[in-house]
């Protein structure tokens, strides 16, 4: 599912996908690069996964993307 997003720093609007479609896993975000990992769902599903980033980052639950124009993580959704 595309989502719109709009950056607060510098303007620039994209779209995302949010949600794979697929309700069997849960997407996780990296907090340095912005790569997404699918997790297999499960019983509990953490914040954070324990698995580190290629990059050195760490995988968050929920987490928006980062703005592909100036990497600035102030994004806001648009409708």
């Amino acid at each position: 599912m595309q989502t719109n997003f709009k950056c607060e720093e510098c303007g620039h609007t994209f779209s995302v996908d949010l949600e794979d479609g697929d309700a069997k896993f849960v997407m996780y975000r990296c907090d340095e690069c912005d790569r997404v990992l699918r997790a297999e769902l499960g019983a509990k599903m953490p914040e954070t996964l324990e698995q580190p980033c290629q990059c050195g980052g760490t995988y968050w639950k929920g987490r928006p993307p980062k703005c592909p124009n100036c990497r600035s993580s102030h994004v806001k959704a648009m409708n």
